[in-house]
C-alpha cells in the first residue's frame, strides 16, 4: 500500500473545565523531521510524544502542537522575594532622602530590582490531565495516518492509470520503432551528403557510426 507523507490530523475536547487542542501537520521528507510545541505542563513529556509519533508516522516533516488551557484558572503564575524587595526599597528610599528627591517611582524601580521577580510558577499536569490530552494526540496521529493513506491511494490510482497507458502503448512502440530507426538513418545520411557531398566521406565508417548511434537509441 502506497502512503503519502501529506497529512493532516485534528483533536478537540472541551468540557467547561480544560480545553484540549492537538493538531499534527506532515509534509514530505526523506526521514522523520519533527517539530514540537508542547505547553509547559507537559514538558516532561516530550520524548514519550516523539517515541508515539515516530511509531506511528515513521516519515515526513512533522510539526505537532497541543494546546491545554484550564478554564477558569487563577493560579499566580510569578513569585516575588518580599525580604529583597523591602530592603531595596529601604535603600532606595535613603538614596532619594539624601538627595530630596520624591518617592513616586519607588515602588516600581524595587520591584524591577534583580531577582525580586522570582520567574515563572513550576507547572505540571497531573497524570489524569495527561491521559486525556495523550488520548487527543493519539487521536490526530491516527486522522493524520488515515489522510495520508487516502493520498496514497490517489497516488496509487494515478500510477496504475499511467502504468495501464505505457502497457496498452508497448506494441505500437514496437511497430514504429523500426519506422523510427529508418528515419534516423536516412536523416543522418541526408546531412552528411549536405555538407561533405556524395563522394566528401567514407560510406562504410559512415553506415558504422550510424548502426552505433543508433544502437544507443534502442528503445529495449
Amino acid at each position: 500500500m502506497i502512503k503519502s507523507m501529506t497529512g493532516f490530523g485534528q483533536s478537540n475536547v472541551d468540557d467547561g473545565q480544560v480545553q484540549i487542542n492537538v493538531e499534527v501537520k506532515s509534509l514530505n521528507s526523506k526521514f522523520l523531521d519533527l517539530s514540537l510545541r508542547l505547553p509547559k505542563i507537559f514538558a516532561d513529556k516530550e520524548i514519550e510524544v516523539r517515541n508515539l509519533v515516530s511509531e506511528k508516522l515513521e516519515r515526513g516533516k512533522v510539526s505537532l502542537a497541543i494546546e491545554y488551557l484550564r478554564h477558569g484558572d487563577s493560579t499566580v503564575k510569578q513569585t516575588y522575594d518580599e525580604k529583597l524587595f523591602v530592603a531595596y526599597y529601604d535603600a532606595l528610599k535613603k538614596l532619594a532622602d539624601k538627595v530630596v528627591a520624591p518617592y513616586d517611582q519607588l515602588f516600581q524601580l524595587a520591584l524591577n530590582s534583580p531577582d525580586v521577580i522570582q520567574g515563572n510558577v513550576k507547572e505540571t499536569g497531573d497524570d489524569e490531565e495527561w491521559k486525556r490530552t495523550r488520548i487527543c494526540l493519539e487521536d490526530s496521529i491516527r486522522k493524520c495516518n488515515e489522510f495520508r493513506k487516502a493520498e496514497g491511494n490517489v497516488l496509487e490510482n494515478m500510477l496504475q492509470d499511467c502504468i495501464g497507458v505505457i502497457g496498452s502503448e508497448l506494441k505500437n512502440v514496437e511497430l514504429l520503432d523500426p519506422k523510427r530507426a529508418e528515419r534516423i538513418r536516412e536523416k543522418l545520411k541526408g546531412n552528411i551528403t549536405h555538407f561533405f557531398g556524395e563522394e566528401g566521406y567514407d560510406a562504410n565508417r559512415l553506415e558504422q557510426e550510424i548502426i552505433f548511434y543508433i544502437e544507443k537509441l534502442d528503445i529495449n
